[in-house]
């Protein structure tokens, strides 16, 4: 019975689209698992299409990776720079052996960071305006039902306003902006407005 070594990458050197040229990498990290599966018993069971020789492997990465991330200067543009984790399996007798297409697969993973399930404060903010010729300010708060959101959840914002000068207010418009830090280069941090409404 041919032992069948099975190995894992969780991650590879070229899973990142570049952006103005730049190109972000993470070193392999190798995960060695066997398995006495023999080539014999798994030809019966794809032919007969049972899985009594199915087996679970468990993939432990390395603590401290960066999640998934995909990033565009603009809606307009295609091209992205982000981060990508790449798992490949192949079948060999060693694992030195080489990599071909015929005995090897890949699965793109996406690595997410969960948010915490209890609830947080809700998150409010104020800002108060000064006019000329005016003895007393606009007052606007705004608060959130809820600190977490998940994807395509939708925000509500309450807004409320205390007019006590004479102008008038005409519009009013809400933006939800994105910041992330990113180290390519060098850190920088980058921002971008994902959603706007603007008041009727």
């Amino acid at each position: 019975m041919a032992e069948t070594t099975w190995t894992f990458w969780d991650s590879t050197s070229d899973v990142t689209s570049s952006t103005r040229g730049c190109r972000s990498t993470h070193p392999q990290t190798h995960l060695n698992l066997s398995s006495s599966l023999s080539y014999k018993s798994d030809f019966s069971r794809n032919s007969e299409g049972e899985d009594r020789n199915a087996s679970t492997r468990h993939i432990l990465t390395n603590r401290g990776l960066p999640s998934s991330v995909s990033l565009s200067q603009d809606r307009e543009r295609l091209t992205t720079c982000g981060l990508d984790f790449i798992l490949r399996c192949f079948i060999g007798k060693l694992p030195e052996d080489k990599i071909e297409k015929r005995n090897s697969v890949r699965l793109a993973i996406k690595k997410i960071t969960h948010a915490p399930e209890e609830q947080t404060q809700r998150p409010t903010t104020d800002v108060s305006k000064d006019f000329m010729l005016s003895s007393h300010p606009l007052l606007v708060e705004a608060n959130l039902d809820k600190g977490t959101y998940s994807h395509g959840e939708p925000i509500k914002v309450n807004i409320s306003i205390a007019n006590r000068s004479s102008k008038t207010v005409k519009k009013i418009r809400v933006q939800v902006r994105q910041f992330a830090s990113i180290c390519l280069f060098a850190q920088s941090e980058y921002k971008c407005v994902v959603a706007q409404v603007d008041s009727e």
